[in-house]
């Protein structure tokens, strides 16, 4: 009986420990900024779909985008390095 208080005293404790470094660790991950693209892309479609296609662009660029975590290049600024990448 008091191996298994002692077993779990012990296995409370390595729990308590895990979730003190798993913390740790994330927050020292949440400091560092991620830099994302969405890459343009083309619709299949008989009828001409390109509001939906920059609606499309516009909301992953809002819905991706998190203040201090993750930047996401802007439209302009990846057409200008595509652009380049296309001519070279």
């Amino acid at each position: 009986m008091k191996i298994t208080i002692v077993f779990h005293r012990i296995l409370f404790a390595a729990l308590i420990c895990m979730l003190c470094l798993t913390n740790t660790l994330s927050t020292a991950r949440a400091e560092e900024v991620k830099t994302m693209a969405v890459l343009p892309f083309t619709i299949n479609a008989n009828e001409d779909l390109s509001h939906i296609q920059n609606g499309i662009i516009y909301m992953l660029y809002s819905r991706l985008s998190w203040q201090d975590h993750v930047v996401v290049i802007p439209k302009r600024q990846l057409q200008d390095q595509l652009s380049t990448l296309g001519t070279a």
